[in-house]
């Protein structure tokens, strides 16, 4: 059932009925998603418990709030902190013969 439901649109769907309900025109101009595309996914997550249509409002149902939480905390937000790699520039150390070369090159062009 859920692949069947939740995909990127059920996501941005989700997500912007965190908080409040709202009508069909409101989260066609909130979510920027296509009439059609809307519609389907809005009623497939309404027959599947996660939305919940109130009249003209759609809300989250308990089960879609926890679903979108923790697809929220899996998706959003590293699962590994990443350590910081410093790329620190090599030096590159002179040998004896070369700051001998070059000391007399330099007394040379005096």
């Amino acid at each position: 059932m859920l692949l069947g439901v939740f995909d990127e649109c059920a996501y941005v769907i989700m997500g912007s009925l965190t908080g409040s309900a709202k009508s069909f025109s409101d989260l066609l101009a909130g979510t920027g998603l296509p009439k059609s595309s809307l519609y389907v996914t809005l009623m497939k997550l309404a027959e599947n418990g996660l939305v919940v249509k109130n009249g003209a409002f759609f809300s989250l149902s308990q089960k879609g709030e926890t679903l979108y939480k923790t697809m929220y905390a899996i998706t959003e937000k590293p699962a590994i902190p990443q350590e910081k790699t410093e790329v620190v520039p090599e030096k590159r150390r002179e040998s004896t013969i070369s700051k001998i070369l070059g000391g007399i090159k330099r007394i040379l062009r005096r």
